[in-house]
């Protein structure tokens, strides 16, 4: 493998606001779970738990880049097989937006949680495998899956965060005035 200094600043960044994002979706997680809207557990398995995965794997993909393996094989290995579980993953999820009863995904939502997660969990494979013949195409693949990754995780997490944002306000809407409310209301007139 050719030296991974060109991609240093790459993955330094990349690994950085990873970390920073996955802190940023239990930051959000908490916030939500304090009023959750209505089949919130079972619509976050399937919209919200895999953005912090693709976060995670990004980062884990700045991680295995930047460690000083002793020969290529390794690191091959570990590209090929990380991209197998974002595969398996994907299939996991799929699964259950399909199952779940919260909300009926569009195609939109199969194109951002299940579609382009694949294919870029496919590009890391063939990137992987394309570091025995090409290694400068190879870890050009293998950036730009774990780049798109990190994109991805962030319009889905928007996407989901969204969500749950009017969800929540639609049960405040349909909820029955609170007794403290109506209380103000009669002293106030």
């Amino acid at each position: 493998m050719p030296s991974l200094e060109p991609w240093h600043d790459f993955y330094v960044i990349l690994g950085a606001a990873a970390g920073a994002l996955i802190g940023l979706q239990f930051v959000v997680m908490t916030l939500v779970a304090e009023k959750p809207p209505e089949g919130a557990e079972e619509a976050g398995n399937a919209f919200s738990t895999p953005n912090v995965f693709h976060f995670s794997m990004a980062l884990w993909l700045s991680l295995v880049t930047a460690a000083p393996w002793p020969g290529t094989r390794g690191a091959l290995w570990t590209y090929v097989a990380t991209g197998g579980f974002g595969l398996v993953y994907i299939a996991v999820v799929g699964w259950r937006m399909a199952h779940q009863q919260g909300y009926r995904p569009e195609l939109v939502d199969w194109v951002s949680y299940v579609v382009s997660p694949a294919l870029l969990y496919l590009v890391l494979t063939g990137g992987s495998v394309a570091l025995n013949w090409s290694a400068e195409d190879g870890l050009m693949l293998i950036g730009l899956a774990a780049a798109g990754l990190l994109f991805v995780g962030v319009y889905n997490s928007w996407d989901a965060i969204a969500f749950m944002v009017a969800r929540r306000a639609e049960q405040e809407d349909r909820a029955p005035p609170r007794p403290s409310a109506e209380r103000n209301d009669r002293h106030q007139g």
